[in-house]
């Protein structure tokens, strides 16, 4: 018998320092490596190995001696099903047991260490079989009933422990189980989300290019006729009329700029137009008044003005919703070389209850929103839109009555400005046109534009028919000085594969890339792609006849 349990006395000492002991760790996996530590120094055995039941069987998850070379480590961990080897069998029954012999008992499971007798005592709680507390010994028949007695006792001890923090350790398991779900329940939602608004996005620009190819028609022929007749009565309606034209295509760069943003087609102009003009018609009809405050000599930005008015329409309506009963919105544009070299800002700020610490981190999230009935894509588009200009849009912290946000754009370099704005001098009279569009519409009314402008055009409606076109002419020695290009033909080359077949033919293609799709990255950026200048639909011909001359300098 092994001294610590030859005393009675020495024994109760030995449970007393074992029970405290269990108070020391709640976390599952501390506690058993505890445990099984704690039961070697204390009894002295060569080994002790902890199985807890778990839904895959009995796993190893502790041990002292040589079942553990390192610090929580376990050599060669084995999992048994219940009721198989010498362990199983004691869960299965819930009896302990003692085996002098292990080489001659076929229920035992040979390890990386064998040894040659076993003591395995169930860890009961209740009716639940936690698991297994078992030692083995290098000599036969090495337990005795007091090691058995002492087992049982020591496990007894430690099953309230280990149900406790198991129970601890499932319901940890299950809220991150419950946060997973509701993760990838969110995400899942925001994936729907997104895929809700791509297909709005597509059917917006589908709509946007087919509505633009109408105005288009309606403002060019309005545009013609002003031009026929005398200035009065007349002129002025007709007037009015390309007002609302041009009105309704911000109309249509906005819908695009809702449903999935778009690449910025930048013009170089002011911003504090822009800002005046898109507050005040958020503002019309509602109990809220804006009040300027504009500093004189305010830089140039190279912006898209049909993005930037959905911006300031964003913050206006927000101001609105603000202060339902009527307020101010207070607007300041101003230069600030000092934020960054050439930055424009312009401050927006309600007098409304302001926004509560808990939303701040999250107004310019995707659908974050506190309004019933609110998309939550208004501050977030506007975030984007100030990205992609290469600027910045934030709320002021600093500001504690109502809501401020501050937006800051870079500015263009007046000399810069001036040399784009400079006139081109580049002579129209004689030149010969092509363009390829697919709307009749549209192809009529280059036809009408061009002999205004002392230009020769032919139109066609397809990108095989450009290319026999060019060929054509090219032959006859009466080559084309410009092609006027559709971006987006259904079922046919798009107006920059159709350009890069044009110049297959001919390296010296100029072309203008047009288009009702405000947001494609080629209208965009048209240069990059090979055109020499962009018109978008709807068009006046001042628009058209600007965007001839610019391609025609371009040579």
């Amino acid at each position: 018998m092994r001294p610590i349990l030859a005393d009675p006395k020495v024994a109760l000492k030995t449970l007393t320092r074992f029970a405290e002991s269990l108070l020391r760790s709640s976390n599952l996996n501390d506690l058993v490596w505890e445990i099984a530590q704690d039961v070697g120094d204390l009894l002295g055995f060569d080994d002790c190995v902890i199985y807890l039941n778990e839904p895959d069987g009995l796993v190893q998850v502790a041990a002292f001696g040589i079942k553990n070379p390192q610090e929580r480590e376990i050599f060669n961990r084995i999992v048994l099903p219940l009721g198989k080897g010498i362990v199983g069998t004691v869960a299965l029954g819930r009896r302990p047991e003692r085996v002098a012999d292990t080489q001659a008992d076929p229920r035992y499971v040979h390890d990386a260490y064998s040894g040659r007798s076993e003591l395995a005592v169930p860890i009961l709680y209740g009716d639940a079989v936690l698991g297994v507390l078992d030692s083995e010994s290098r000599e036969p028949n090495a337990y005795t009933a007091e090691d058995e007695a002492m087992f049982v006792a020591i496990a007894t001890l430690m099953a309230p422990r280990i149900a406790s923090a198991r129970a601890e350790r499932d319901h940890a398991d299950a809220v991150k189980a419950l946060e997973q779900k509701e993760r990838d329940q969110t995400e899942r939602e925001q994936q729907l989300r997104e895929e809700r608004l791509e297909a709005l996005g597509k059917l917006a620009g589908g709509i946007a290019h087919e509505f633009n190819n109408l105005l288009t028609a309606i403002l060019g022929n309005i545009g013609m006729v002003r031009m026929d007749l005398p200035a009065g009565e007349t002129t002025a309606i007709l007037a009015d009329a390309e007002e609302a034209c041009l009105r309704a295509r911000g109309l249509t760069k906005q819908l695009l700029t809702f449903a999935h943003g778009g690449e910025p087609v930048r013009q170089i102009g002011d911003i504090t137009k822009v800002a005046r003009d898109s507050i005040q018609l958020a503002l019309h009809g509602t109990k809220t008044q804006a009040r300027f405050q504009i500093a004189p000599d305010v830089a140039p930005v190279s912006f898209d003005d049909g993005q930037m008015a959905h911006v300031f329409h964003s913050l206006a309506i927000n101001a609105v919703q603000a202060s339902p009963a009527g307020g101010s919105l207070r607007v300041e544009i101003k230069n600030r070389p000092d934020l960054m070299p050439g930055s424009v800002e312009l401050r927006v700020q309600d007098d409304g209850p302001g926004i509560p610490e808990q939303h701040r981190s999250r107004i310019f999230d995707p659908f974050f929103t506190t309004r019933a009935g609110g998309t939550g894509l208004g501050l977030a588009t506007s975030f984007w839109v100030l990205k992609r200009h290469g600027g910045n849009l934030h709320l002021d912290p600093t500001v504690t009555t109502g809501a401020c946000f501050v937006l800051t754009l870079p500015a263009v370099e007046r000399a810069a400005c001036a040399d784009m704005h400079a006139p081109v001098e580049v002579s129209l009279r004689g030149r010969r046109l092509l363009v390829v569009d697919d709307e009749s519409g549209v192809r009529k009314l280059f036809t009408l534009m061009a002999p205004r402008l002392a230009c020769a055009v032919d139109t066609v409606a397809t990108s095989d028919e450009a290319l026999a076109a060019w060929r054509k002419a090219k032959s006859d020695g009466k080559p084309y000085d410009a092609a006027i290009l559709d971006l987006t033909m259904p079922g046919d080359r798009d107006g920059h594969a159709t350009l890069q077949l044009l110049q297959h033919e001919d390296d010296s293609v100029r072309a203008i890339v047009t288009s009702g799709y405000h947001d494609d990255p080629v209208l965009a950026r048209h240069k990059e792609f090979g055109f020499a200048a962009r018109l978008e639909k709807p068009f006046s011909i001042g628009g058209f006849e600007a965007a001839l001359r610019q391609a025609l300098e371009s040579a």
